[in-house]
C-alpha cells in the first residue's frame, strides 16, 4: 500500500469480483485503522468489530441498516463513533437504482463531517463486485476506487466514464493487483497486499 495514502475522513469505493482479493485488502486497512464498524453481509470479517445483518436485500435489509447505522454513526455521541464505516456489498443498500436507507444517504452526503474521537470525519467505504450495480454519486463523489479485476462489459464501461481507461486496465489485472484511483482520478498500479488472516474468499 502507497504509505502517503491517507484514508481519515475520506470516501472510498473497493470493486471487485469475487476472490480478486478485496477482503485481504480491507483488513489490511483496518489493521491500521483506530476504531471501525463493518456491515458484514458475507460473514468474511470475524475478529473485527462488526454487525452481521439479519436480512439480505429488499426493504428489510435497508430499514436494518438504517438503524444500525442510525445508532452506530449518524446519531451516536462523536467519542462512540467509529473513525471508519465499510459497507459490504453496498449495492444491496445503496442501489443504482431505487431508494438509498436515510442514515446510510447521510454518510454518502456528510460523512466526513461527523466528527469522532479520533478524526474530523469518519471514512466511509464502499464495497461492491459490482460498480454498475452501485450508485452513481457514491462513485462519483468517492475520494479514492480500489478497483481489482473487473470484467463485466457494463462494469468495465462504468469504469471507463470515471477515468479514461480504468475499466480495461482492471480487466487486465492479475491475480490481487489491483489498481489506486486517486482524486484527481490519475491511476497508480498496485502490487498485492500482505496477506493476513481473513476468513472469506479472497
Amino acid at each position: 500500500m502507497d504509505e502517503s495514502v491517507s484514508f481519515e475522513g475520506q470516501q472510498i469505493v473497493v470493486i471487485g469480483h469475487r476472490g480478486a482479493g478485496k477482503s485481504t485488502w480491507i483488513q489490511h486497512i483496518l489493521n491500521q485503522t483506530n476504531g471501525h464498524f463493518i456491515v458484514d453481509m458475507n460473514r468474511e470479517h470475524e475478529g473485527y468489530n462488526r454487525y452481521l445483518p439479519e436480512y439480505r436485500r429488499g426493504d428489510e435489509a435497508k430499514a436494518e441498516i438504517d438503524g444500525v447505522i442510525s445508532r452506530v454513526a449518524t446519531d451516536n455521541d462523536p467519542s462512540y463513533r467509529p473513525s471508519m464505516v465499510v459497507f459490504e456489498e453496498a449495492n444491496r443498500y445503496i442501489p443504482n437504482q431505487g431508494t438509498i436507507p436515510g442514515a446510510v444517504g447521510e454518510m454518502v452526503d456528510l460523512g466526513r463531517h461527523y466528527e469522532t474521537a479520533v478524526s474530523d470525519g469518519i471514512a466511509v467505504m464502499y464495497v461492491t463486485r459490482r460498480p454498475s450495480q452501485l450508485d452513481t454519486d457514491v462513485i462519483e463523489l468517492a475520494d479514492y476506487l480500489i478497483v481489482y479485476r473487473v470484467r463485466g462489459k457494463n462494469d468495465k464501461r462504468r469504469l471507463n466514464s470515471e477515468a479514461s481507461g480504468l475499466g480495461d486496465k482492471a480487466a487486465t489485472l492479475g491475480e490481487y493487483e489491483y489498481l489506486l484511483v486517486r482524486p484527481d482520478r490519475s491511476i497508480v498500479h498496485m502490487n498485492p497486499v500482505p496477506e493476513g488472516n481473513t476468513t472469506g474468499s479472497l
